[in-house]
């Protein structure tokens, strides 16, 4: 009873406003009828007063009933160790308008957070995954190098030695190649923070990335080409763009091993008014057709990735999200046995807002 007498004049605290305008109209209506010539008696005045402020008294009583058992039942909520979040969003408040808003807010703010919390739960499944797949993957380089380590001491000339050092050298460019991978991947959450974008020249990029990945080009007997406008600039970030570049030119070399003879890499590149385009054509195996619209999704490896075993299903994906959060363009063609064509679009007017909000 004490509670419930607290609960009270804390609402009536609440509703003071309309108390005193309640009196000054009161009051106004005394001295009107004053002023016009009336001199209503002590005790008609009286009378007057004690009538309004009854029904003063019974309209607050009546909004207080109305929203008491609101009040009550979230006290009591409150007071529970454990917050039962269902039976929050299912309070009502007597048609109150502000309860019954307040418990729509609380609705759409529980809707945003599972949302948010799916998308953070989706991407810790993902990178989990990614990380047994990447381990999974650096095992055969390891055991490789740990193999040929065990036989060099059966090694008896030196072009053994100069062979099983070139194995070793090869193992070594997958670790590295892979840990970039990983490394980028976990750049990914934080990368409004890592980009930083100025206006470069695309030609010069092109050339770094073919230069990290020469040895890599010449075992596989792929020669890279640079055509078309070589003076084009674009506004990216060198970094990234280097890490996108050195994806597209490991999965010329990955999946031209299968075609016999020498293979072409060209990096044309295509400017107008509105911006450039970097297109990267190899001759590799090419993408089933079946296999195209997916081949940017996460884990996905595909016919290719199945049949060399040597593929996380991350490349593009990663190459996918850096260009979506770059602001580029990316299209990729493919034709079985007749290559694989990717284009990265710049545009040429503006420096890129980076949308590093992730995809759920």
């Amino acid at each position: 009873m004490k509670r419930e007498a607290l609960r009270f004049l804390r609402f009536a605290a609440d509703r003071l406003p309309y108390v005193w305008a309640f009196a000054a109209a009161v009051f106004c209506a005394a001295a009107e009828a004053a002023l016009a010539g009336g001199r209503p008696g002590f005790g008609e005045f009286g009378y007057m007063l004690l009538l309004t402020l009854f029904f003063l008294l019974a309209a607050l009583a009546f909004d207080y009933a109305k929203r008491a058992p609101f009040l009550r039942r979230a006290e009591e909520l409150l007071e529970m160790p454990e917050l039962p979040l269902d039976e929050v969003l299912a309070l009502r408040g007597g048609g109150a308008l502000e309860p019954e808003a307040c418990v729509r807010l609380l609705h759409a703010l529980r809707m945003a957070y599972a949302d948010r919390l799916d998308g953070y739960r989706r991407q810790q499944e993902r990178r989990r995954l990614f990380t047994s797949r990447w381990v999974h993957q650096m095992k055969t380089p390891v055991s490789v190098i740990e193999l040929i380590a065990q036989q060099a001491d059966r090694l008896r000339s030196l072009t053994e030695a100069q062979d099983a050092l070139q194995s070793v050298r090869e193992e070594n460019e997958r670790i590295a190649q892979g840990l970039e991978t990983a490394l980028y991947e976990a750049r990914l959450d934080k990368f409004e923070s890592d980009a930083r974008l100025e206006r470069l020249p695309l030609a010069r990029l092109v050339r770094d990335a073919v230069n990290r990945h020469k040895q890599a080009l010449i075992r596989a007997s792929v020669f890279p080409q640079i055509a078309g406008d070589e003076t084009a600039e674009a506004e990216t970030d060198a970094k990234w763009l280097s890490f996108i570049l050195g994806q597209l030119i490991s999965n010329a070399i990955k999946y031209s091993g299968d075609k016999p003879g020498s293979k072409k890499l060209v990096f044309r590149i295509e400017s107008d008014a509105k911006g450039c385009e970097l297109l990267v054509a190899d001759e590799g195996v090419g993408i089933p057709e079946a296999d195209l619209p997916r081949v940017t999704e996460p884990f996905f490896t595909g016919e290719n990735g199945r049949r060399t075993g040597e593929s996380t299903g991350m490349g593009l994906y990663l190459v996918r999200e850096a260009c979506r959060m770059l602001g580029h363009t990316l299209r990729i063609e493919s034709a079985p046995g007749r290559g694989t064509t990717v284009a990265i679009g710049f545009a040429g007017d503006h420096l890129y807002k980076l949308n590093a909000d992730r995809p759920t």
